[in-house]
């Protein structure tokens, strides 16, 4: 019976295979891929040297004349690449090149350092911060031979690997690392553009972060009391999670009953709270609105918000705050509002007078808002105009 004696692949043996999508031999696959003299046939070499003698004498003879359009003069920082007969020749340049009549296809390239902008495009961040931010390239091509063949548009090609890498890196950090750590992730940023750029015969000497727009501020809301392991007990649980207590089922209803309790009562004083709200309560602050309202305001905001007090009836009242000295009014505008608010009465009053922000009201759940949200954010600029 004959043994079988595995034998590996030689073709896998300079492949790196520690990413999907790393491939240490990429660069060696694509110029033997683009080998094309040793898969070329007795017969095609004859073919090919033949149409190249008559083309070249054709050139000797019409010399004074043809010169002008087959000789071509590349610079110290330019090189051409030739593609006589659909095959890619050694690289020409720098100084004199003759470029053979109706056989060959030419194309002059810069080696010079060329920069570029990404455009500033929104992303969110680890700590829930949304921001737009863009960046400058400085890049250069390497290798024209390898360019020519791997990549179609270089511009696009390179500006979309950096638009991706960059979304990449700045999704996985902080609002605070990326306006602490530029320098840090610039580097960090062109490593991985970099990676790209190698097999594209490109090199990427250097990134530069834009300046960063906050959108939304970072959502810092301190989470409620989780029975956690190893976590501490609330100062009001009592013996319900003590070490004695843990397994008195009488202690956890206690604990419950009174978390239950105090869950009703905070209800029933916020329906007291919002049952005196009437008429009178609206017109007040209507009054209050008017008064903070003015065209300089205007002309900062340039927003038209629409409020729904929740729990009272005709409780709708809407800011038009985007000609004149703005209008506040009763009921629904009629025109399409650009941010519509839902809160209470008691929320709404505590924003006035300055006890809690739109936003911390935003991100507690006691305030809804449905539009834009750069316009929205303009709330806080009203409300610091406001004087009771």
């Amino acid at each position: 019976m004959s043994t079988f004696k595995y034998q590996p692949v030689k073709q896998y043996e300079e492949i790196d295979f520690r990413s999907h999508f790393t491939f240490s031999g990429d660069e060696k696959r694509i110029k033997n891929t683009f080998k094309t003299e040793s898969t070329q046939t007795c017969f095609d070499c004859i073919c090919t040297s033949f149409v190249k003698f008559f083309v070249f004498l054709f050139f000797l003879v019409t010399f004074p004349i043809s010169g002008f359009f087959c000789l071509k003069i590349a610079h110290q920082y330019e090189r051409i690449i030739i593609y006589r007969l659909g095959r890619l020749i050694p690289i020409k340049g720098p100084g004199v090149v003759l470029v053979l009549p109706c056989i060959d296809h030419w194309k002059k390239v810069d080696m010079r350092t060329k920069a570029f902008n990404v455009p500033p495009s929104k992303l969110c961040t680890s700590d829930g911060c949304i921001i737009s931010i863009g960046a400058i390239v400085h890049f250069s091509i390497q290798d024209p031979r390898l360019m020519s063949l791997s990549v179609q548009n270089m511009n696009h090609s390179i500006r979309d690997a950096s638009q991706g890498c960059m979304m990449n890196l700045l999704c996985k950090k902080t609002y605070n690392d990326i306006k602490t750590k530029r320098q840090g992730l610039s580097y960090d940023l062109q490593v991985d553009i970099n990676q790209s750029a190698k097999e594209w015969g490109l090199d990427v000497s250097r990134v530069e972060l834009s300046d960063i727009t906050l959108i939304m501020a970072p959502q810092n809301k301190t989470p409620a009391f989780m029975p956690m392991y190893g976590a501490p007990p609330p100062p009001d649980a009592g013996d319900a999670f003590t070490g004695s207590g843990v397994d008195n089922f009488g202690g956890i209803a206690q604990f419950a009953t009174q978390l239950f309790a105090q869950v009703a009562n905070a209800q029933s004083q916020q329906a007291n709270e919002e049952e005196p709200s009437t008429s009178s309560t609206m017109d007040n602050l209507l009054r209050v609105l008017k008064t903070a309202v003015n065209e300089e305001l205007v002309q900062e905001v340039d927003t038209l918000y629409q409020f729904n007090i929740t729990g009272i009836q005709d409780g709708n009242f809407f800011a038009d705050l985007r000609t004149g000295s703005g209008v506040v009014g009763l009921g629904v505008c009629s025109e399409s509002p650009d941010v519509t608010f839902s809160l209470s009465m008691s929320t709404l009053q505590k924003i006035i007078a300055g006890s809690i922000t739109p936003y911390n009201a935003y991100i507690s759940g006691q305030l809804h808002m449905d539009g834009d949200t750069e316009k929205a954010m303009k709330l806080e600029k009203v409300v610091k105009d406001i004087k009771i």
